[in-house]
């Protein structure tokens, strides 16, 4: 899925099939309930995932966290853009989901990512019309962040926008590598070892193939030794 919410009945679990909760799930601010206007779908041949007749989502990530719960079919708002979306409501959730509390998480990928039969909220605003270009941009500070559905905000720009074109197969965000610096220091490896790199808003982790990361290393030694220690 590429939006879901924590429901009224949302609790934390060691692991997807415990049947004792840890506690209840951190939100932000509220608990969505979908009996006010929401539909739970119901198992289909087409459902990724049946429970309790029930068509579920389960998302697995590489810090070995989880979400899992019914998907449900309501109107979603994102300021003032609205549009109908089916969507995951968390019912179970790994302690180590959210570090920090939130009202959920939302996706921008491709459609050709979600398994389970939920729709790219993004790509169906565009194709109801509700932003005006296919586009959407994400400003990143310390403490703090935009998203723009639509385009972007000139008035966060530090200097000309330079594009680059994405390669197929178009599932996650690729684009073409051409080098890797740490500050002027270029690493200075062969670019076919580079190939296609992903660009992922949503992790924390940077991971390189063995052959970049051993000249990475070697680069930051020899140019950072003052540094903490790499290997």
């Amino acid at each position: 899925v590429n939006l879901a919410v924590p429901m009224v009945n949302c609790h934390m679990y060691d692991n997807p099939t415990d049947s004792k909760a840890v506690g209840p799930c951190k939100t932000a601010n509220s608990y969505y309930d979908p009996s006010i206007n929401g539909t739970i779908q119901a198992c289909t041949s087409g459902c990724a995932l049946c429970q309790d007749h029930n068509c579920w989502f389960s998302v697995s990530y590489s810090d070995n966290s989880y979400i899992r719960g019914p998907l449900i079919s309501d109107y979603v708002m994102l300021s003032d853009l609205g549009v109908q979306s089916t969507f995951g409501g968390i019912e179970r959730e790994a302690p180590n989901f959210s570090v920090g509390s939130c009202d959920g998480i939302l996706g921008l990928a491709f459609s050709a990512l979600d398994s389970a039969d939920g729709d790219c909220l993004f790509s169906r605003m565009v194709e109801e019309g509700v932003v005006e270009h296919d586009v959407f941009s994400i400003c990143l500070g310390e403490k703090a962040g935009e998203l723009f559905l639509g385009g972007y905000d000139p008035d966060l720009d530090a200097g000309p926008i330079s594009y680059v074109d994405m390669v197929e197969p178009y599932d996650f965000y690729r684009v073409p590598m051409q080098d890797l610096q740490i500050g002027p220091h270029s690493i200075q490896i062969d670019k076919s070892l580079y190939a296609n790199t992903i660009i992922d808003s949503g992790t924390s982790f940077i991971e390189l193939a063995s052959e970049i990361w051993d000249a990475f290393v070697s680069v930051y030694q020899s140019q950072y030794a003052e540094l903490p220690h790499v290997d």
